[in-house]
């Protein structure tokens, strides 16, 4: 493990057990108050001791004021940790020098990770034999504490880190899960007011065809009443043009032309 990768490791157990120092009652607290406190004591040592000075020579003047800003948190962060450390039980202001100290270490992890840590990675420092030596003492101290419990297991914390994580990807996953069924359910809704919106329109649609045909209908039959009354009229002009038989007589004559009178 190269030493940028173990420094931010330690980043985030240390977030990690701030994150569950907000979390726990009052009895708790006094436990991981004193967790956190070796966490990063070890931490900062190692810093001191070994990663500061290869940085300050890898760096030279690029990196002093960086290394130097650390070098003044560390000692801002120290001093709470005494102060933690020698908290009596039952300390009112325990969970405010944590709280404090908490925003002290994040602006100072911030800034090694976006400033400090990538200019490293462009140096030819061997991160990796820097990593080893870091490790190795890191070892060295965990085994050397005795605050609260009596050591912090480093692959304790690793577990709490790791369960976190998984806690808050369980989260996500099932938040993910509740939008993707209120979205089906609001689908759901959607389709059955389409269905709904075309079962009136149908009837609509239906109602209309009816009244169209009866209006076709009766315009039908008004035309058919008209038609034959226009026929009987007709029938009736013809027969009063028609000469009757009865009024000239079926035997009668025809009338003699004057030709054939004279014959």
């Amino acid at each position: 493990m190269n030493a940028v990768t173990l420094l931010i490791h330690d980043h985030q157990q240390v977030s990690g057990m701030f994150a569950r120092f907000d979390e726990a009652d009052e009895r708790a607290r006094t436990s991981l108050a004193g967790r956190i406190c070796t966490l990063l004591g070890v931490h900062t040592r190692i810093e001191e001791e070994l990663f500061y000075p290869a940085a300050r020579q890898a760096l030279g003047r690029r990196g002093a004021d960086l290394i130097d800003e650390a070098a003044v948190e560390h000692a801002s962060v120290k001093d709470l940790m005494r102060q933690i450390e020698h908290a009596s039980d039952g300390d009112p202001l325990l969970a405010a020098k944590v709280h404090v100290m908490a925003e002290y270490v994040a602006h100072h992890l911030k800034e090694e990770e976006t400033e400090l840590f990538p200019k490293l990675q462009r140096t030819e420092l061997d991160l990796e034999a820097l990593g080893a030596r870091l490790e190795e003492r890191k070892r060295e101290l965990l085994a050397e504490s005795d605050v609260i419990d009596a050591a912090v297991d480093e692959n304790e914390l690793e577990e709490a880190s790791i369960e976190e994580v998984e806690e808050d990807e369980a989260a996500e996953l099932e938040q993910g899960q509740d939008e993707d069924e209120d979205e089906d359910e609001d689908d759901d809704d959607d389709d059955d007011d389409e269905d709904e919106d075309e079962d009136e329109d149908e009837e609509d649609f239906e109602a209309d065809d009816d009244e169209d045909d009866g209006d076709v209908d009766e315009d039908d039959d008004v035309i058919d009443d008209e038609d034959e009354g226009e026929e009987d009229d007709e029938d009736e002009e013809v027969d009063q043009h028609r000469p009757s038989r009865r009024r000239y007589g079926a035997s009668a004559a025809p009338i003699a032309t004057p030709a054939e009178a004279a014959c």
